[in-house]
């Protein structure tokens, strides 16, 4: 993940937002990329039934608009709700343009960004694909492995996977108790072990 230091002559002075404030409209174009400073914001989108789905949960020196603002698609794909009071500071697309210019650097982690962004994408389109929660649970573990380098897999929070997951977190926390009584996953706390092998 790209950095950028808070104090840069690019961004914009930090504004604050109260919980459940509406930051960005599903629609909305994106003009800017948001450096969230302080608090917890997700992206939500809401079904004609009323049902609501998370697509995302960002967190203090996450970005958002980053992926979208140089897109030929640059429209945010749910609304981006504070969850608690949230700083957040902006850099327009002229700015990020200078900026790219002018740092190196920065120019080169920003592509990285990118690239790493893209290829999560990759991933969780494959994980939604999976038939089952089950093997959605199973998948997700063995990419783990595989990213932490380590057959034991430790997550930060039931609650953080299950909106990864894009499920209720009882439905979560009953289908791995049933893979752990099946011996298909072994669990100490937030540590996770496969005992059979998924293909990724």
């Amino acid at each position: 993940m790209f950095t950028i230091d808070p104090e840069n002559k690019y961004l914009s002075y930090p504004c604050v937002y109260p919980k459940d404030y509406i930051l960005k409209s599903e629609g909305e174009r994106c003009n800017e990329i948001g450096l969230i400073l302080s608090g917890h914001i997700e992206m939500l989108h809401y079904f004609e039934s009323g049902d609501v789905s998370t697509l995302a949960s960002l967190k203090t020196g996450d970005f958002f608009g980053d992926v979208l603002i140089f897109s030929d698609m640059p429209f945010y794909i749910g609304h981006l709700v504070a969850k608690t009071d949230v700083e957040i500071t902006f850099l327009s697309k002229e700015n990020l343009k200078a900026l790219i210019d002018e740092d190196a650097s920065f120019r080169q982690s920003f592509i990285e960004n990118i690239a790493h962004k893209a290829s999560l994408f990759n991933i969780r389109n494959k994980l939604l694909q999976q038939p089952t929660l089950k093997d959605k649970i199973l998948f997700y573990l063995d990419f783990e492995a595989l990213r932490q380098n380590n057959a034991y897999v430790t997550l930060e929070s039931i609650q953080a996977w299950a909106i990864e997951l894009n499920v209720a977190r009882p439905s979560l926390s009953r289908t791995l108790k049933e893979l752990e009584n099946d011996g298909q996953i072994e669990r100490l706390g937030k540590t996770f072990k496969v005992n059979h092998s998924c293909t990724i």
